[in-house]
């Protein structure tokens, strides 16, 4: 899409455009949203692998980790980026797939799976710590 062929489209109409340019890729980022959702979904309807998931979080010292990371943003975001790339970039996606073709798609939905799984809320407390974070 070049500047050209955006010149006469409404404004509002550039993000339609964007996409439609970019289908394949928004297919596949909506797919990865969807694998979050549906563990999301997982663990409200089955609460006790959100608890499981809390206790091992708990267990192996991540969640106090992170209740101290929050504290400082900056080191937080730090944090947050080299977990993308080390663990979920290299760990989840590329290493798996230089062994076997493919595998880091399948890690990878497994680890978007038990991200929604983490994140589901189920009580009411969390709940409005859900709405009170957007």
């Amino acid at each position: 899409m070049s500047i050209r062929d955006t010149a006469s489209l409404p404004r509002w109409r550039y993000p339609f455009r964007l996409v439609r340019d970019n289908a394949r890729a928004y297919v596949w980022l909506n797919i990865a949203y969807g694998l979050t959702a549906v563990g999301f979904v997982l663990g409200i309807v089955f609460s006790e692998l959100q608890s499981a998931r809390a206790d091992t979080l708990e267990g192996d010292g991540t969640a106090e980790l992170v209740q101290e990371l929050v504290l400082t943003p900056p080191l937080f975001a730090l944090v947050i980026l080299a977990v993308n790339i080390g663990k979920v970039g290299l760990g989840f996606i590329i290493l798996p797939s230089l062994v076997v073709p493919f595998a880091g798609l399948a890690l990878f939905a497994y680890f978007a799976v038990e991200t929604g799984v983490t994140l589901a809320p189920t009580s009411p407390i969390a709940w409005v710590q859900l709405i009170r974070s957007r």
